[in-house]
């Protein structure tokens, strides 16, 4: 009897595992996304807080994580079950042992002793078994603790009120901006910006030039709110960026960074920059500014194929630059700033062009659009220039101003031929 009872209950635990084989290959592949799209986050931070990204990648986030539990609670289901069984079955096997060791002991054939060795020989038998049917108990109270955890903070989790503000249309105003870089620089400066001021109104196009270490980055950082200025302010509509709701200023902003990476999820989520409510119609859109459609109609899964660390090699690096493009475009926000697009979309042959088209349609559209460059990039399209220099202003205005009239006719007449080709921004701020 104790043989053929361990017989079975190593049966059950087989038939459990293989039950859940293809459960539990399917969690760990849910938790190894949810890691992945923890860490890229973590690594994307200065385009995700520029673009107000957060409360949408982490609902979307709580949607994986729920997922996983679902999975989780899946692949536990059947151990669990066999688990109570297992405990059913040792309970039952113990009273059988009693009940057939009490009908020899009447026959004769055993002592009475041999009973409670017997019972004493088949506990000893079937704990191991137990153990293993049992041992995801401790997890399965882990995860009943985070539950409990996790309701009591989504109740009592403390909400800011915010106030809806008009919606946002693109006035720029920097007032007084200095920065302390952060380590300090080795050269012996104070402030990486110093008393940058200028304003910008709806369909401005603004193009910062400026040679390495001169500030391009941070002030473009500053106008998105990645960082904030040491001293001076800049104001979106008149408002500072930090009482703007993140759900409102999020979409009015659009920024394109030096280096373009995506979070771990499909080629829409990507562009729509996980926001519930983005549209089919608005994503697609943006990728045809960007020229990417095509591209990623041409894939297997279109707009659907996931984006993970091994799935990115069916996307060129042109393709990923320009679905980053995309990104920054997809609800025509307000303001676009893209920092040196020469070489955020380095691997795109045409960039030149596609920064001229997307600057020209975005300012039809009343779009602010801020470009930062070590040459001038795009210049035909926009029509004010400032020039940086070791994080101070030497000049700001309009483009046939700051470019056209203090320089050499032939200097000028190669801005004027711009996008195809910019004059040296060294040569630029030495004249």
């Amino acid at each position: 009897m104790v043989l053929a009872a361990a017989a079975l209950a190593c049966g059950m635990v087989v038939f459990g595992r293989w039950l859940t084989r293809r459960t539990g290959i399917a969690s760990v592949a849910q938790d190894t996304i949810l890691t992945d799209m923890s860490y890229q986050s973590r690594r994307l931070t200065e385009p995700l807080r520029a673009m107000r990204m957060e409360d949408d990648l982490a609902t979307y986030w709580l949607g994986l994580q729920r997922s996983s539990l679902v999975w989780h609670q899946r692949l536990h289901f059947a151990p669990d079950a066999l688990a109570a069984f297992s405990k059913t079955f040792r309970l039952m096997l113990q009273s059988a042992i009693l009940t057939v060791g009490a009908v020899l002991v009447i026959q004769g054939k055993i002592s009475a002793g041999m009973i409670m060795a017997a019972s004493i020989l088949a506990g000893r038998v079937l704990a191991p078994i137990d153990q293993i049917t049992g041992g995801w108990r401790l997890i399965a109270g882990g995860w009943a603790a985070h539950r409990q955890l996790h309701t009591y903070f989504e109740h009592y989790a403390p909400t800011l009120e915010t106030v809806e503000l008009p919606a946002p249309t693109g006035r720029i105003s920097v007032s007084s901006v200095s920065q302390t870089p952060a380590p300090p620089r080795g050269d012996g400066s104070q402030y990486s910006l110093q008393d940058i001021t200028f304003d910008l109104h709806p369909g401005d196009g603004l193009c910062i030039l400026g040679g390495l270490d001169a500030g391009k980055s941070a002030l473009a950082k500053l106008l998105v709110g990645i960082s904030s200025p040491t001293s001076g302010e800049v104001r979106f509509d008149a408002v500072k960026l930090c009482l703007w709701p993140s759900s409102q200023i999020g979409p009015a902003i659009g920024y394109l960074p030096e280096v373009v990476e995506l979070l771990p999820a499909t080629i829409f989520d990507n562009i729509s920059r996980f926001r519930a409510e983005a549209t089919d119609a608005q994503a697609i859109n943006a990728a045809k500014l960007a020229r990417v459609h095509d591209e990623i109609m041409a894939l297997p899964d279109g707009y659907s194929t996931f984006l993970g660390r091994g799935e990115q090699s069916v996307l060129s690096q042109a393709q990923l630059q320009k679905i980053g493009l995309a990104r920054t475009l997809v609800f025509d926000p307000a303001l676009i700033v893209m920092d040196d697009p020469r070489r955020s979309l380095c691997r795109c042959p045409d960039v030149e062009e596609i920064v001229h088209d997307v600057t020209r349609q975005m300012r039809n559209k009343s779009c602010t659009v801020v470009i930062t460059a070590r040459q001038p990039c795009a210049i035909s399209a926009l029509n004010k220039v400032l020039i940086l220099s070791d994080g101070r202003m030497k000049r700001f205005g309009p483009t046939e101003e700051v470019l056209g009239q203090p320089y050499p006719a032939r200097v000028a007449a190669k801005v004027r031929a711009l996008p195809s080709r910019g004059n040296d921004t060294s040569q630029v701020g030495n004249r």
